[in-house]
């Protein structure tokens, strides 16, 4: 599985190269073992996680414009969100924009209870599962799959509103 941290090489003279921003360890790792293999240099990766020196989980980190906290609780809440919005519109034909407007605390309440909800593992202080979707893996329901859904909904979600905004009404009326 690959997970996306910090990445710090140390060569066999000791040398430490940090990467210096978010990648993906397993494609930066074959790089740089590879070209140190060309140099004859044998190195060791190693990886930074959103966990504290004492083994506690860091919610500033975690939140951090490089932590999985952002784009986890937004895709979350649009996937949330663009349910109850199509089910909505077409209930009771409302656009995007009318029901955000008319019903701002759901949206709130929505927002606080996904956020509360990625964050409870790490609240229960579970050792084998933290709220990084990247430490848990479980058949159809893999991390990839929940960013790509996320990503996907936070896309239509501005699409719709985009389309609504064109239109001037709800969009399936």
């Amino acid at each position: 599985m690959l997970c996306t941290s910090n990445v710090y090489v140390r060569t066999r003279r000791g040398s430490v190269c940090d990467a210096a921003f978010r990648v993906h360890v397993a494609p930066v790792a074959a790089l740089h073992a590879t070209r140190g293999a060309r140099r004859g240099r044998r190195l060791i990766v190693t990886t930074a996680s959103s966990s504290n020196e004492d083994g506690g989980f860091n919610y500033v980190k975690s939140m951090g414009f490089a932590g999985f906290g952002p784009e986890t609780i937004n895709g979350r809440s649009a996937m949330c969100g663009i349910t109850a919005g199509l089910a909505a519109e077409l209930a009771t034909g409302d656009s995007f924009p009318t029901q955000l407007y008319e019903h701002p605390a759901a949206f709130a309440l929505v927002v606080s209870l996904v956020t509360a909800a990625t964050y409870f593992p790490s609240a229960q202080g579970l050792n084998s599962y933290n709220s990084n979707p990247d430490t848990l893996d479980i058949g159809l329901f893999t991390p990839h799959a929940e960013r790509v859904n996320g990503r996907s909904a936070m896309i239509g979600i501005a699409i719709i509103m985009t389309l609504e905004m064109i239109k001037g009404g709800a969009l399936f009326y």
